[in-house]
């Protein structure tokens, strides 16, 4: 409390440390009905987005995150997005098309996965920094965020499949 009475706050809330991919047991989580499959932590929760809540031309959002003591409060690590894609645009021209503010301010390069290649978009506002990666595959584009370091090495572990 300060003098007036008034909770002091902290200026930020850092949560632990995840730990390094070597630290962890990774199990694999695949959706036939979205066509992939990712390599996570097992301390990472995959939930499914409800499906009714979605908004044209998305179709699906599956969020990997662990549990910080509360059930409400969940942090995620990757967030990956399913969008249908019908006139087979390449990602940067879907993402700039369709999601042009996603995240803020993006600034757009080409990247490679160890299996798949794509658009990064990345967003360097001091306030929120992060980057989204958009793939296509199989008549739809999947954006996967990355949150933390956990996330971007899942990255590397995403494979589509038929």
């Amino acid at each position: 409390m300060s003098d007036s009475g008034t909770p002091l706050l902290p200026d930020s809330i850092t949560p632990p440390p995840l730990g390094t991919a070597s630290e962890f047991t990774w199990q694999s989580y695949s959706s036939q009905q979205w066509g992939f499959r990712i390599e996570h932590p097992t301390i990472l929760s995959p939930t499914l987005a409800d499906a009714a809540g979605l908004a044209a031309p998305q179709r699906a959002e599956i969020t990997f995150a662990r549990s910080q003591g509360s059930a409400e409060l969940m942090l995620p690590t990757m967030v990956i997005r399913v969008f249908d894609n019908p006139d087979q645009l390449a990602p940067a021209d879907w993402a700039t098309t369709y999601r042009p503010d996603e995240p803020p301010g993006a600034e757009y390069a080409l990247f490679s996965l160890a299996n798949a290649s794509g658009v990064q978009a990345c967003s360097m506002q001091m306030i929120a920094p992060r980057c989204a990666f958009y793939l296509a595959s199989q008549g739809r584009i999947y954006q996967l965020v990355p949150y933390d370091d956990i996330g971007s090495q899942m990255l590397d572990r995403l494979s589509f499949t038929q």
